[in-house]
């Protein structure tokens, strides 16, 4: 399994288990969906929804750590939320939980279940160090007419775990 693929699945996880995204939300991790028995096929996309999807690895300076950015895509159709309140509480609650992990990955000392949770998800799929998180750039929200959507992106720094 690639660590994008476990990175999405352990961050799908943990947005199951701590964010508070309302009624009828799905949460669609992008390479995964067969692993994932929420996913209907036949319905494939279904709205309000959140996107997990993970970069191809990148290199931090100097080479020495990589890093992989975990986009969070909340999806309303414009017609069932024409007020924007079902998306801005989906980004609401998808910003607290990436706090909390945030916090605990910068200072150790604190407590961050979340966060424990994440590290814990990603070594039962997948051999690496994490090494912390960062913000990715923001965005602000798109309305393409038929749907809108809000990203928050977060950067998952890493080592390779060389040998287990």
């Amino acid at each position: 399994m690639t660590l994008q693929t476990a990175f999405e699945i352990a961050m799908a996880k943990v947005m199951r288990k701590y964010a508070q995204l309302g009624a009828g939300v799905v949460i669609r991790a992008w390479r995964s969906l067969r692993l994932d028995g929420s996913w209907n096929e036949e319905l494939d996309r279904e709205f309000p929804m959140l996107g997990i999807s993970a970069s191809t690895p990148g290199y931090d300076d100097g080479q020495r750590s990589m890093y992989i950015d975990v986009q969070f895509d909340a999806r309303t159709h414009v017609d069932d939320d024409q007020d924007h309140a079902v998306i801005t509480e989906m980004e609401t609650e998808v910003q607290r939980v990436l706090d909390i992990i945030f916090d605990k990955a910068a200072k150790p000392t604190i407590t961050g279940a979340a966060y424990d949770d994440f590290v814990a998800y990603v070594d039962e799929l997948a051999t690496c160090h994490i090494g912390g998180m960062t913000y990715g750039e923001p965005s602000p929200p798109v309305d393409d007419g038929n749907t809108q959507s809000i990203q928050i992106t977060m950067r998952v720094h890493y080592s390779r775990r060389i040998g287990g």
